[in-house]
């Protein structure tokens, strides 16, 4: 049985057109506003077909979150 383990440390994003370099930079903005600035912001929901990136965008962001903006990105309430 073999599996796939994504590696947090070497995902990138690739801007394939600008519409994705504008969603990768509002998904940064959003990101620094909430979890270094405080401030308050619309949830971020990702929906969509599967395999069309919406896990992988979750690992950019917290990548983004954790090695560049040194700041936990996700938390967890139950």
């Amino acid at each position: 049985m073999s599996a796939y383990i994504p590696l947090i440390k070497t995902t990138r994003w690739i801007d394939l057109s600008p519409d994705h370099k504008n969603l990768r930079k509002e998904l940064e903005q959003d990101t620094l506003k909430a979890s270094v600035n405080k401030e308050q912001i619309q949830p971020i929901m990702l929906q969509g077909a599967f395999g069309i990136g919406k896990t992988n965008s979750l690992y950019y962001i917290f990548h983004y979150g954790w090695c560049k903006l040194k700041t936990p990105t996700f938390s967890y309430f139950a």
